[in-house]
């Protein structure tokens, strides 16, 4: 099957022109500030996200994600193309697109989000909503902005329907995990320096440092309680490894980081 976009003026009695889309189905199209954006699935076994150009597509990306050690592909449709009641699970949101999708189990739904919250920054591709992680197969029924600032998700968990209302704003409990940094030998962590905006009250943080792709090593925390409005604060903490990479964990408020440095010397394996 070979999915395809007709343009029609309006008047004639026939489509004027069309495109072909390099998917089997077109679960949903949305125009965001004169772009057209598609949801297509089929091909990719999974549902992938495309910008429409005057000769068919550019693929912005594929709704497949590596979730604690497992790939999981995400789709409109809960895991099956015989639910073809898509239409409700796609809206804007602060110049960004919302995108409701389910993986193929049909047990995680997820509100991903594509683009930038000001004109000037690059367009970006995360998830910041979800619904729960269920025992029953199910799948996200509708993603709406009704008023500015408020979300509604609707979702079916395999014998209960939920109804939500997401608030906008900063995740008081949100992780964050860089990307691993690989020695290519034994290095000696000597200390972790943070840098971040001045802490207000209510700020609180744990970090930690994940060393050789497995082990989680406890740096401390950075609190306005306990360290009242500092900018910066250094974990002095000796760590063999060969890989590192920071981790960050909100536990309130909302510190904003800005640079993370890790000190190290190369020892012999």
């Amino acid at each position: 099957t070979q999915a395809m976009v007709f343009y029609w003026d309006g008047v004639s009695s026939d489509y004027n022109y069309s495109v072909p889309i390099e998917d089997n189905y077109i679960n949903q199209a949305l125009n965001q500030n004169g772009e057209i954006f598609l949801v297509t699935t089929g091909r990719s076994l999974g549902d992938t996200l495309r910008k429409l150009t005057q000769t068919g597509s550019e693929v912005v990306k594929q709704l497949k994600f590596k979730i604690g050690g497992a790939t999981y592909k995400f789709n409109m449709m809960g895991g099956t193309l015989s639910n073809r009641n898509i239409r409700y699970k796609m809206d804007t949101f602060q110049n960004r697109l919302l995108i409701g999708a389910s993986d193929s189990t049909g047990k995680k739904h997820f509100v991903f989000a594509y683009g930038a919250s000001e004109g000037a920054l690059p367009n970006a591709f995360y998830q910041p909503y979800s619904g729960a992680d269920t025992t029953l197969s199910g799948n996200i029924g509708l993603v709406k902005q009704i008023y500015t600032g408020m979300i509604y998700l609707s979702w079916y968990d395999g014998s209960v329907y939920h109804f939500y209302k997401l608030s906008s704003g900063n995740s008081s409990n949100a992780s964050w995990k860089g990307l691993y940094t690989d020695a290519g030998q034994r290095i000696r962590i000597n200390y972790v320096k943070f840098y971040f905006k001045p802490l207000v009250s209510g700020d609180s943080v744990t970090v930690s440092l994940d060393t050789d792709y497995g082990t989680s090593n406890s740096l401390g925390t950075i609190s306005y309680a306990a360290d009242g409005a500092i900018t910066s604060k250094k974990f002095v903490k000796n760590i063999l490894c060969h890989a590192f990479r920071p981790v960050i964990s909100w536990t309130a408020g909302g510190t904003a980081f800005s640079k993370i440095v890790v000190d190290f010397d190369y020892i012999n394996d």
